[in-house]
């Protein structure tokens, strides 16, 4: 991957990122009808999380891009 906008490249995909209220970093993606979210907590710890897998193969792109 040579730039962030290599993620975000069919209509419909979404890159949302920003810091919450509570200091947690979110990163949320949407790609190719997947869900995904990375959050690192103040903490330090880093959850990863695919909320909706329509294709397997899809999912596994998508972990594939949050790792």
């Amino acid at each position: 991957m040579n730039s962030i906008f290599d993620i975000i490249t069919k209509h419909g995909d979404k890159l949302e990122v920003f810091v919450s209220p509570k200091g947690r970093q979110v990163v949320k993606i949407i790609k190719d009808g997947v869900k995904g979210s990375v959050v690192k907590y103040p903490n330090g710890r880093i959850v990863k999380t695919i909320s909706y897998i329509a294709d397997a193969k899809a999912g596994t792109k998508l972990l594939d891009l949050l790792s």
